[in-house]
């Protein structure tokens, strides 16, 4: 611990041992390990010390042995005199700050404190490419870097390499007040981008800096986005080719392996729409042991005092508290199939999400290409279909994703009087489309069809929702909504263009098998095949969604090959052209044998 460090403490002591007298003392301390700060914002959310009457400070500074940093949002946050953003050229930088505080920065992505960099003069902020790469050099952030785990794993795995040529980057700059009483001001983070003009792989494309301290993302105990610890403790018991079952430090879940960061978004014009502190956690499941990762971010009123992102963010005029940053799931390599479909099918009964292209830059590395897109949760269905929340059950995969415990009961009652029911009579069909709405769940089946979706669908990768409570507005008549996501494997496969006919739905799918029982429906589920073919997957509306992609992802995806795949990219770059080629032939050649299928049922 340095002098000034010891200085510090010795006041911050001092000045609790004055107030010792007092039965209980709320003093608001920034508690974590080494010297990090809080913004204003997190530090008025902390739990506050008490300090009990027959507790003596003494004790509760020999109990904690980390250091103590109180915040004052009395001490302004320092002021740089150029914003986050792109520049043609490099430029120098002047940090501004009240008088009687000293300045300290980083340029890594760590919290400054007083054993940081101190700010003296102007900083030459240039083309930061130039620099040594640093965090994308790391062969810990998947198991597949690791040859025996490549054996062991079997098929599918992607052969990673770091880069072996310096990969774009962006100069990140963080900076605190302190004041010589040891009085952090918030943390001021900014990310800039120079001479971007002649780099490929960015038209079209929104630009997101993602800023967290290194420790967050690479910590061996704890960090999110490596195997670690966690690996290195039961690997040697791992005994599943199933990569999702295998332990690392990416595989945790829940609020526990949320971490702060700071997201600047900029739009493909380079303007910044979004400056917000924000959470953020590995999102999927086998997925998670990809290159890149796949990320939600989350908005919270203990970060930054705004639990929501803007409306802006989307085209839809909602504002989210979660969004995701999508890397692609088992389409990782093209990342096609879901652009593909929720753009075509957005019109439909069932819920489907927006799609913003985005390359990321983590802690001032380029990190790949993503779709920023919409996160299904409680506030989405509220926002969306103008219900209470509060009053939402949403059921991901068989379980409670949001509601109560016992809501359950509502999911399974339906399913089971659907299945064990039969449904050619027509009151018990009359019972099951006030159970369903019926539009929605064939408006989903009939594009899933459409897709030839199979393998972990319909058993697993389904969602859907409804009010537990029955109310006036349209949406709250307490009936199942279906709602769409993950068709990144298993579907749009040139072997099933002619195939997956209705027996392979019907032999998976219990529910779906006891609804075709009622000629109403069959009919009704052929004629709406019939209008997505038509009107949602005609060749038209097709070729314009392949050709929209072609333009914006192809040169991005060049770049994203070199960052991960090293000097072998060249492998994966004439991999990318074929696979849009083969959607193409996919949707062109599915609609022919559609619109044949349902014309030759509906006359039967």
């Amino acid at each position: 611990m340095t002098n000034l460090l010891k200085q510090k403490r010795t006041i911050l002591i001092l000045v609790l041992t004055l107030l010792s007298s007092i039965l209980a003392c709320i003093v608001f301390l920034r508690i974590r390990k080494g010297t990090e700060v809080l913004t204003e914002l997190e530090a008025e959310e902390m739990t506050p010390v008490i300090i009990e009457a027959d507790q003596t400070v003494s004790d509760l500074a020999e109990a904690e042995p980390e250091i103590l940093i109180p915040i004052d949002s009395s001490v302004k946050m320092p002021v740089f005199s150029a914003e986050s953003g792109f520049y043609d050229e490099s430029f120098t930088l002047t940090i501004l700050a009240e008088e009687g505080v000293r300045v300290f920065y980083t340029l890594d992505g760590s919290d400054p404190d007083i054993d940081s960099a101190e700010y003296t003069q102007p900083l030459l902020i240039e083309d930061a490419s130039k620099n040594e790469n640093i965090w994308s050099v790391r062969n810990d952030t998947s198991v597949w870097f690791y040859d025996d785990m490549v054996k062991f794993g079997g098929f599918r795995q992607p052969r990673y390499k770091s880069p072996d040529t310096l990969i774009d980057k962006c100069t990140i700059l963080k900076a605190v007040c302190i004041r010589e009483d040891g009085i952090c001001s918030g943390i001021k983070t900014a990310s800039f981008f120079v001479d971007y003009g002649e780099k490929k792989g960015y038209e079209g494309m929104n630009i997101l800096s993602l800023v967290t301290d290194p420790d967050n993302l690479f910590n061996y105990h704890d960090g999110i986005y490596i195997t670690g610890e966690k690996y290195d403790e039961e690997k040697d018991s791992i005994n599943t080719i199933l990569c999702w079952a295998w332990p690392s430090n990416y595989m945790e879940k829940g609020k526990e392996s949320e971490r702060t960061a700071v997201m600047q978004l900029f739009d493909a014009d380079g303007n910044l729409t979004v400056s917000k502190t924000i959470g953020i956690r590995i999102q999927g499941r086998a997925s998670r042991t990809y290159l890149p990762k796949s990320l939600n971010l989350y908005a919270r009123k203990e970060y930054d005092g705004a639990p929501f992102f803007p409306e802006s963010i989307f085209d839809d005029g909602y504002a989210p508290q979660c969004i995701t940053l999508f890397a692609g799931g088992n389409n990782y390599l093209v990342k096609l199939n879901d652009f593909v479909m929720h753009s075509l099918v957005a019109d439909r009964a069932f819920s489907t999400k927006q799609f913003k292209p985005c390359a990321l830059f983590l802690d001032g590395e380029y990190w790949g290409v993503y779709w920023l897109t919409e996160k299904y949760d409680e506030n989405f269905i509220a926002e969306h279909y103008g219900v209470k929340t509060g009053n939402i059950v949403m059921i991901k995969e068989g379980e409670i994703e949001v509601g109560r415990e016992n809501d359950i009961d509502l999911y399974t009652e339906m399913k089971e009087f659907i299945t064990n029911n039969d449904m050619s009579l027509p009151e018990n069909y009359a019972r099951a489309t006030e159970l369903i709405d019926i539009d929605s769940y064939i408006d989903y089946y009939a594009s899933f069809f459409f897709i030839a979706r199979h393998g972990d669908w319909p058993g697993y990768n389904y969602a859907l929702w409804r009010t537990r409570s029955i109310r006036d507005d349209k949406y709250s008549d307490g009936r199942w909504r279906w709602m769409l996501y993950d068709v990144n494997g298993e579907s749009f496969e040139i072997k099933n263009v002619d195939k997956y006919g209705i027996k392979r739905l019907e032999e998976s799918d219990a529910m779906f098998s006891s609804l075709m029982t009622n000629k109403e429906f069959e009919r009704r589920f052929y004629s709406t095949l019939l209008e997505i073919a038509n009107e949602n997957f005609s060749p038209e509306k097709t070729a314009l969604i392949i050709e929209e992609f072609r333009n914006t992802m192809t040169e991005a995806l060049k770049k994203e090959y070199i960052r991960f795949y090293g000097e072998n990219n060249v492998i994966y770059i004439k991999f990318t052209e074929p696979a849009i080629d083969t959607m193409e032939y996919f949707l062109k050649n599915r609609y022919r044998y559609i619109v044949e299928y349902c014309e030759e049922k509906l006359r039967s």
